[in-house]
């Protein structure tokens, strides 16, 4: 039961922390049929029952094996699973992760070449202003065996197809593996249209540069920056949050 009223809790500061917020585009690698998108293929055409598709210059495995042919062993290659270990044998295991996210093995750069796009989304509206992004980033390297990191910029595309990556704004996987990291940012649209958003690896490098995106957002709107009438629902979470560290003290105490 006190697990259950913290969760309760937690719920309405999160809320009261994002009253302002919109989202307007939304990916959490759910709702795809992996079983139907061909070997190598490039995720073109691929869309979720909610709708969403994107695209990326790696070439898709099923994962239906942790080695071999349809493995994520070879470099530039993706898939959607919950467990890296169980599509690549030196990927970290999370038997019980239990959630889908996108997993990728780095390419190698081409000298010469720009760097490959990682994920692109599908387009979306949206209204001249400004614009929050945020994803969960894991480090999938290694139950046996570290590498380089991986190194990932945001960017997106305008109406007239402009590519703007996002200044100053790269970042690497986390140093423990099989740990999602919010990593999140803003940018500015200066005229209603569409665009799409994209990740791109940097790193250029292969052995350990293996990665996984999950829950990536845009919004408008001030997150974590409450309404005036959203402080009340805070400081009824944090009254909350300490009764239930109350009782809990009153608990032990009687209980010692």
């Amino acid at each position: 039961m006190k697990i259950f009223a913290a969760a309760a809790i937690a719920a309405g500061l999160m809320t009261a922390g994002v009253a302002n917020a919109s989202v307007v585009y939304y990916e959490g690698f759910d709702g795809y049929n992996t079983s139907t998108i061909a070997y190598n293929a490039q995720a073109s055409g691929t869309s979720s029952v909610t709708g969403n598709s994107f695209t990326t210059a790696y070439g898709f495995r099923s994962g239906a094996t942790s080695t071999g042919t349809n493995s994520m062993y070879n470099e530039g290659t993706w898939t959607i699973g919950t467990d890296p270990n169980a599509v690549h044998d030196q990927w970290v295991d999370l038997p019980e992760a239990g959630n889908n996210m996108l997993m990728l093995n780095g390419k190698t750069l081409v000298p010469g070449d720009p760097p490959a796009s990682s994920w692109t989304s599908n387009s979306f509206a949206v209204t001249a202003g400004n614009y929050n992004y945020s994803f969960d980033l894991m480090n999938l390297c290694c139950n046996t065996y570290t590498g380089v990191s991986s190194v990932l910029q945001f960017w997106f595309t305008d109406s007239h197809g402009a590519q703007h990556q996002i200044t100053g704004v790269q970042v690497n996987t986390p140093t423990t593996p099989g740990v999602f990291v919010l990593e999140n940012g803003n940018f500015s649209v200066t005229e209603d249209g569409t665009v799409s958003v994209g990740l791109v690896d940097m790193q250029g490098a292969a052995s350990g540069n293996d990665f996984g995106v999950d829950n990536i957002t845009v919004s408008t709107g001030s997150v974590g920056v409450p309404e005036p009438a959203s402080w009340a629902l805070m400081m009824l979470g944090f009254g909350g949050l300490g009764s239930v560290l109350r009782s809990q003290r009153r608990q032990q105490a009687v209980a010692a």
